[in-house]
């Protein structure tokens, strides 16, 4: 229980039928440091978000989850269409 409860608070475990949970907590989070950027170099943030996605697609880049795998929603590649 104590190694479960820890990798839920580290947003690396899972439980059944709520992945999407955690993918919402790491953009709701990043979200005020993005708004901030987005108001003063939107056309910047835009190809940054563009790049990031594409390197995740290319790279294979994703948040490891417990107890192996990774996320089933990629943040690098969800945050585009947030």
């Amino acid at each position: 229980p104590v190694e479960t409860l820890s990798q839920g608070l580290a947003l690396k475990f899972k439980p059944l039928n709520l992945d999407v949970l955690p993918l919402y907590i790491v953009l709701m989070a990043a979200f005020p440091i993005v708004l901030w950027f987005m108001l003063r170099w939107r056309n910047a943030v835009m190809v940054g978000s563009i790049g990031l996605y594409l390197a995740a697609r290319h790279y294979g880049w994703n948040f490891e989850s417990y107890p192996a795998g990774v996320w089933y929603f990629n943040p690098y590649a969800w945050q585009l269409l947030f």
